[in-house]
């Protein structure tokens, strides 16, 4: 407010001395208008340095909230896990080193490890084999291949493209490990989750964007499951089906 001000009365100045002084020319006037040229410069810049330093600071600002909130939310995941799939052996299939934040990454994890609590055993992380590889049932095969002592899987980068094409899918109950799909689109998997084929999924309540409540930045879990994240599991699909009509479009499974 000041600097705009000052700078109103920089330009007003500048101008009065111009024409004050080409009508009717004065000692010391080609000086003072300089000097209000040069007022006017300044405050012209403050201005825009200050703009700019208010912007990037509302950015990090989004930015720091968004990865508390990643943090938090996946404290909550992680005392789900701890409670519902104790002493498991825990895969996370995260997205590759190359494509992802890895502040935003080592936040999850973080998260995740106090959510789950320091006896749980300790996981494992793995991610596609190249930065540009599609996360698809090939992919996802590979990735459980290679990790076939994994009993639980969590998936932070959702559920892969063509999910029923996958050996996964594929497979009987007792020879595949336990899923959990966290931030994934869930209009097509209400049979898949009734039947167990996925255990879990982890999303935000439906219609609701990202963007932090003040009791996520005090770090409030309980209000964080009140307004802003939904576990959907077989033993409350139906129940969420019935308060949120139109979440599930199609019953058939998995695309």
């Amino acid at each position: 407010m000041a600097i705009n001000l000052s700078l109103i009365v920089a330009v007003y100045g500048m101008f009065f001395v111009y024409l004050r002084n080409r009508k009717r020319p004065f000692t010391g006037g080609n000086t003072l208008q300089a000097v209000f040229a040069f007022a006017t410069i300044v405050l012209a810049v403050a201005k825009m340095v200050i703009a700019g330093t208010s912007h990037s600071w509302q950015l990090q600002r989004l930015i720091d909230d968004y990865n508390r909130e990643t943090q938090l939310s996946m404290v909550l995941l992680g005392e789900y896990l701890a409670k519902t799939f104790p002493g498991e052996k825990l895969l996370i299939i995260a997205e590759h080193p190359s494509t992802r934040s890895s502040e935003r990454h080592e936040l999850s994890l973080v998260g995740l490890r106090e959510g789950l609590g320091s006896g749980y055993p300790a996981f494992k992380v793995a991610t596609p084999e190249k930065a540009n590889d599609v996360y698809d049932a090939r992919v996802f095969d590979s990735i459980l291949g290679v990790h076939e002592d994994r009993t639980l899987v969590l998936s932070l980068m959702g559920l892969p493209e063509e999910f029923s094409a996958t050996r996964f899918w594929k497979a009987d109950a007792a020879s595949r490990p336990s899923l959990v799909a966290a931030f994934c689109e869930v209009d097509t998997l209400r049979r898949a989750i009734a039947d167990g084929k996925i255990s879990a999924v982890f999303i935000r309540f439906p219609g609701r964007n990202a963007g932090l409540s003040q009791q996520l930045l005090d770090g409030d879990i309980g209000a964080v499951i009140a307004t802003n994240y939904m576990i959907i599991s077989e033993f409350n699909v139906h129940d969420v089906d019935d308060e949120y009509p139109g979440l599930f479009v199609d019953t058939s499974g998995a695309e």
